[in-house]
């Protein structure tokens, strides 16, 4: 009968232990892989389309530049130069015009449900202008699949009067589609 010797004799070490340890290693290498695909696609899902700014115009044109899908000077336009605009505060709406609508600006988060009433302009609006002005706002919830009248749509734009994150656009703005640009500034004067 052969004596069970519990080390290997070129390691120096138990031939069980030695496996165990190497099945470890190689599970815990597979784990940390698998962890870092799945946080950066993650990532990359929630952020791909959103955009931090600063409302200084080349900083707004270098940032925007990075994204293939924004047409910049376009945004630019519709952004920074006067345009036919429907202003929604109070639950009310105004508007300089009736034809041609390229921008609906909400003034008021508590407002939002108007957004998906049936209104002519909303056809044509390319720009979402959401101004944020109190923490409470970002309790708000807006379902941009649920704005169906707005067929034109590329760009979100929110101005915040509070700090907010990529994370506080995810929550207000759900089920953006991912060919809707989202591009945020913190106002300069409160």
């Amino acid at each position: 009968m052969k004596n069970f010797h519990p080390y290997n004799d070129l390691t120096g070490k138990s031939s069980i232990c030695a496996q165990l340890n190497t099945t470890k290693w190689f599970l815990g290498i597979q784990l940390i892989i698998v962890l870092i695909l799945f946080t950066f696609s993650i990532s990359l899902a929630q952020n791909s389309n959103i955009f931090q700014v600063s409302d200084n115009r080349s900083e707004v044109i270098s940032v925007l530049s990075t994204d293939s899908n924004i047409d910049v000077e376009h945004f630019m336009r519709l952004r920074y130069d006067l345009q036919p605009t429907i202003f929604i505060e109070n639950n009310s709406i105004a508007n300089i015009s009736e034809e041609g609508i390229s921008v609906v600006r909400l003034d008021d988060m508590s407002s939002n449900e108007i957004l998906k009433n049936d209104i002519p302009g909303f056809h044509t609006t390319e720009l979402l202008f959401i101004v944020i002005k109190e923490t409470s706002d970002l309790q708000q919830q807006i379902d941009v699949q649920a704005l169906t009248n707005f067929d034109r749509l590329k760009y979100i734009f929110l101005l915040s009067y509070v700090p907010v994150s990529d994370e506080d656009i995810n929550k207000l703005l759900i089920n953006a589609d991912s060919s809707i640009s989202i591009i945020y500034s913190f106002a300069t004067d409160n």
